[in-house]
């Protein structure tokens, strides 16, 4: 299996999930932008009757459904 150099960098907000995919550049000192996500809570988890629990599972399940990474090298 291929090693890839790219990773996840995570986002767990008030109000969204955020979630950027980067690899190295061809340019030793930047880094490329190669997938992203914003996924939107239902309510933000400082209001009463938010339920970050069950969000987790929901948002698990959407990031896991869309086609932006292979779901074995996604940490979400």
């Amino acid at each position: 299996m291929a090693r890839s150099e790219a990773v996840w960098g995570v986002d767990i907000g008030n109000a969204a999930l955020k979630a950027i995919r980067c690899r190295p550049a061809e340019d030793p000192e930047q880094i490329e932008a190669i997938a992203f996500d914003y996924i939107e809570y239902p309510k933000l988890l400082t209001q009463p009757g938010a339920d970050p629990t069950k969000w987790a599972g929901e948002v698990h399940q959407v990031a896991a459904g869309r086609d932006q990474a292979d779901s074995t090298d996604c940490p979400l």
